[in-house]
């Protein structure tokens, strides 16, 4: 798999911004300083990650098939060996011009917590409508993740959850 690094992604243009070494990279993860992991090909990345070691934290975005922000798992450390997946968020987009996650017509977000407790929320932006809903004894065996070490990023960056 193709790995680049960044510091950061735009979504919006559908590119990298201030390209970095693999060694500039691995510095700025040791440092806890925020930085983009590019996985797959620029063109269509397969899975874009920020990540925030400093803030125990590292989000994995994946894209639509126009290129934009569709999805995304919000990872927080736990702990100095496990991540939670504590948000997932889903962007809808009525038009092929919606071009960014604030043009998107649906927010689907699902925030989890590790008791098995869940609260969606989901804003219709064409039936101007918020619905949100509670649910409980969810499992969430899956939403754990080992704290990724610089440059393992398969396991992190898995869509299907």
């Amino acid at each position: 798999m193709l790995v680049a690094y960044c510091r950061r992604w735009n979504f919006r243009r559908a590119r990298a911004m201030d390209v970095l070494t693999a060694d500039q990279a691995r510095e700025l993860d040791a440092a806890g300083q925020w930085y983009t992991v590019v996985l797959g090909e620029e063109t269509a990345p397969g899975a874009i990650l920020e990540v925030a070691r400093g803030n125990r934290h590292i989000t994995t975005n994946f894209l639509d098939e126009q290129g934009r922000q569709a999805l995304a798992y919000d990872f927080r450390a736990v702990d100095d060996e496990r991540m939670f997946m504590g948000v997932v968020t889903r962007w809808g987009f009525g038009t092929a011009d919606a071009r960014s996650i604030s043009e998107a017509d649906m927010v689907d977000v699902l925030a989890y917590r590790a008791d098995g407790v869940v609260r969606r929320t989901v804003r219709d932006g064409r039936e101007q409508q918020r619905r949100v809903t509670d649910f409980h004894d969810v499992r969430v065996d899956l939403n754990w993740e080992p704290v990724p070490a610089f440059g393992d990023w398969t396991s992190i960056a898995r869509r299907d959850r």
